[in-house]
């Protein structure tokens, strides 16, 4: 998790030993619980996928980008985390 700031709202971020349809699964049923609490309301998911060995599962990637859910390669976690991520 990563705490509101004056410029971004709170930030959960996961980061699945698989990038796959399970894995969009179980990481959506804890975000549903997680932001219907009043003070998650702007809360965003951040989900860190590993592509060091191989292209991420474009299913689970539209799955995550149609609800919402920014993804982040691995391979461009250098030049998005300041961004995306920073306090």
């Amino acid at each position: 998790m990563f705490q509101r700031s004056a410029n971004h709202p709170t930030r959960f971020c996961q980061a699945p030993n698989k990038f796959d349809k399970d894995a969009v699964k179980s990481i959506m049923w804890d975000w549903e619980d997680t932001k219907k609490a009043k003070e998650r309301a702007d809360a965003r998911l951040v989900v860190i996928g590993d592509d060091r060995e191989g292209p991420l599962q474009h299913s689970a990637l539209e799955a995550f980008t149609n609800c919402g859910v920014s993804v982040i390669p691995y391979s461009q976690l250098p030049r998005r985390a300041p961004h995306e991520l920073a306090a």
